[in-house]
């Protein structure tokens, strides 16, 4: 005679994918206490297993001690005392029980599955998880086992071998509800998003996407890429449509500071229609198109979050400064002379419309728009270095070099003061070279890939008579930067000087 138990559970235990937030999406593992009972005992051991199903555990535990007095290797009784054990909360007594009913008959499936499932509630998986593939070894049907090795692959962060297992368990057990969730957040996870959408596609069908699922199910696309299967899965629910739009938004900002934009901006378009953005929300999408050289998409989230804000003079900032990068000054003066009328505290926004007027080539506006950043700020270092940049330019080298020499005071741990304080010595002439050449070296010290410093020091080394000094450090720009063309040409004019002739021919062809 045989008998059959049902399933018992062990608990809700969360197929995750690791990437540091847990988001609860399956049940659990699932007990297997059948077994096909030897005809000893069999009554008592029948009866065990029924009060078991019952919860009635001091019932079948005196039940079993019974069976166990005649018959000590009784693998079943040692089987079902595991189950016992581990339904009082006994993990420890339950995983000394199935041992020793693998110990007694090491082909018995059951035991090798309930003491994988103990050894999972004990963390230690790996374990666990060799039980599992014991029990597939013996039971290579047995759905169960096949579930909880795709689970601890799931948490292991082992997708497609998760995925591998979970497709043989819903081979065999088509309708179980469990396995199909598995299986969709495992397909989700490795890649196979054509699949994934099939299986949740027939959940939907039959009714198996209940709320909380749709949302778990949502964030793994959120994470894996796919940000607009997941709004489709809960839109129509507003509470979980609130907390995968905040998600979202947060999963946006981590990819914008990582460095992956175009990830950022896919993830809030996607999730931008879930509720009405606020302005953070324009100003991160502005920059991410920003910083991908759109410059209609992010002047057009930037110009959002000024209506959204205009008190805030980031977003004035960041929209005049995609004017810039395009060099389109005028729309650029346009947006910080107006920033300024709302906001005339902040030196930020006198530096931006400086720099707007320096690349409009209005010089003398330019100055004193810089200054002013200055007076509000003594330590803006950014604004030191573009107003000395500007003296420079307009003929001014010796009070350039006094504002570098501020900006190093400010901030002696920047390279481009000592660059371009180096570049204007030079400029004054020899009696200034040695000065220029100590402030290059200092910016190359701490730039050492900052081709363009290396350049400035072969030339003021050229300057002071240094030749062969001079010739390793424009070597040295173009090993840097083999495309910078002023290193070329200075270098094939020494070579000229110097006639050697291949090499003048090498850098100026």
């Amino acid at each position: 005679m045989a008998s059959q138990l049902a399933i018992i559970p062990l608990g809700d235990r969360p197929f995750m994918k690791m990437i540091g937030i847990a988001m609860t999406l399956l049940f659990g593992m699932r007990m297997t206490p059948s077994a096909e009972l030897p005809l000893p005992a069999e009554e008592s051991l029948r009866r065990a297993a029924q009060e078991i199903k019952l919860k009635n555990f001091n019932a079948a535990e005196q039940l079993l001690r019974e069976v166990l007095r005649e018959n000590p290797r009784s693998f079943i009784a040692h089987n079902l005392m595991g189950l016992v054990r581990l339904n009082e909360g006994k993990a420890a007594e339950a995983r000394q029980a199935f041992e020793q009913a693998t110990r007694i008959n090491p082909r018995y499936a059951p035991a090798h599955v309930n003491l994988g499932n103990t050894l999972a509630t004990l963390k230690q998986e790996n374990a666990a998880l060799k039980e599992f593939l014991a029990a597939i070894a013996l039971q290579p049907k047995d759905p169960l086992a096949l579930y909880n090795i795709g689970l601890i692959y799931g948490r292991q962060g082992k997708f497609e071998p998760a995925a591998r297992y979970l497709n043989r368990a819903h081979a065999l057990a088509p309708d179980d509800k469990g396995i199909m969730q598995a299986l969709a957040g495992a397909r989700i996870s490795s890649g196979m998003k054509p699949e994934a959408e099939a299986l949740i596609s027939q959940m939907a069908t039959r009714g198996q996407l209940n709320s909380q699922l749709r949302e778990s199910l949502a964030v793994l696309w959120l994470e894996n890429g796919e940000p607009a299967k997941g709004v489709k899965l809960i839109e129509q629910d507003p509470e979980r449509a609130s907390r995968f739009y905040e998600l979202g938004f947060q999963k946006a900002k981590t990819l914008f500071d990582e460095g992956t934009y175009a990830e950022s901006a896919r993830v809030l378009e996607a999730i931008r229609g879930l509720q009405s953005p606020g302005a953070e929300f324009h100003d991160l999408l502005g920059s991410a198109y920003y910083l991908l050289d759109d410059p209609k998409k992010s002047s057009d989230e930037l110009q959002e979050a000024v209506r959204l804000e205009p008190m805030v003079p980031e977003h004035y900032f960041r929209l005049g400064m995609v004017f810039l990068k395009h060099r389109t000054t005028e729309p650029a003066i346009y947006v910080f002379e107006n920033a300024l009328k709302a906001r005339p505290d902040v030196p930020k926004l006198w530096m931006g419309l400086g720099l707007s007027y320096y690349l409009a080539s209005k010089l003398e506006q330019a100055e004193k728009a810089l200054r002013q950043a200055l007076a509000l700020d003594p330590r803006y270092e950014t604004a030191y270095i573009v107003l000395g940049d500007l003296l420079s330019h307009a003929g001014k080298v010796d009070e350039a070099v006094e504002v570098f020499r501020k900006a190093i005071d400010v901030r002696p741990d920047l390279y481009l003061p000592y660059y371009y304080y180096g570049q204007a010595s030079a400029r004054q002439g020899k009696e200034n070279c040695e000065t220029g050449i100590q402030m290059l070296k200092k910016a190359i010290a701490l730039n050492p890939s900052f081709a363009e410093a290396h350049y400035e020091l072969g030339k003021a080394l050229l300057q002071a008579g240094r030749i062969n000094d001079s010739l390793a450090a424009l070597k040295k720009s173009l090993d840097l930067k083999p495309e910078l063309a002023q290193s070329h040409y200075q270098l094939g004019q020494l070579y000229r000087k110097l006639e050697v002739t291949s090499c003048f021919i090498e850098h100026t062809r």
